[in-house]
């Protein structure tokens, strides 16, 4: 997939772009960018379940000597 962003007067973007643009239109291919969808709060919570704090304690005593 091709994803093009112009924002530019027709004078300045180069023929072969307005030609891939206008097929596109013509083809009913959306240009508008795909919806972002944010994520869930199972997500976020999945996401930092493998995270694991070290409290300060922990993490001299496992220092080398």
């Amino acid at each position: 997939a091709v994803r093009v962003t112009i924002r530019a007067t027709d004078d300045s973007v180069p023929p072969v772009l307005l030609k891939l643009m206008e097929e596109q239109l013509s083809q009913g291919v959306s240009t508008l960018p795909d919806p972002v969808v944010a994520p869930t709060p199972r997500d976020i919570s999945d996401v930092f379940s493998s995270i694991m704090v070290v409290s300060d304690t922990d993490r001299m005593s496992r220092m080398p000597s």
